[in-house]
């Protein structure tokens, strides 16, 4: 059991038995390991994607092509994303790097809201900041990079 789907779930309850309009996503839970690098992921893995809809778009993008990352000293790791290519829908997000935590509830907020690459690649994200490489892994699964990686 996860903490964050704990607390969740207990809100819910409490709305529901409140008459409130209440539901988890359970497809937009993300699961994270924190450590010495951290590594956070939501929705489905490339795998588990290629399973149910054959063909898939990916984009990994390089932390070490990330301004924030570079600035920081901390250049080990990546994003990667996951989707369908008929609309692009966004089926997973992965992050292995510094502050993976935080970075993938972007994604977790993407799976609940259906975006799909293109939203997500037009999302405007201050710069230089880590988030930047949720949008460059977009454009990379579009055939459209902008940081052209090392």
């Amino acid at each position: 059991m996860l903490a964050h789907v704990a607390a969740h779930q207990g809100i819910v309850a409490v709305e529901d038995a409140m008459g409130l309009p209440a539901r988890i996503d359970y497809a937009a839970v993300p699961s994270c390991i924190y450590g010495l690098p951290e590594a956070a992921s939501v929705g489905l893995t490339e795998e588990q994607a290629r399973e149910r809809f054959g063909e898939v778009l990916t984009g990994v993008f390089a932390l070490a092509n990330n301004g924030k990352a570079l600035a920081m000293g901390a250049t080990d790791g990546f994003v990667k994303v996951v989707a369908e290519p008929q609309h692009g829908a966004v089926l997973g997000v992965h992050v292995v790097g510094p502050h993976a935590s935080d970075l993938v509830l972007q994604g977790a907020l993407g799976l609940q809201l259906e975006l799909t690459l293109d939203e997500w690649a037009h999302t405007i994200q201050p710069h230089p900041a880590l988030g930047e490489a949720l949008g460059e892994a977009a454009l990379l699964a579009l055939k459209r990079p902008l940081a052209v990686p090392n």
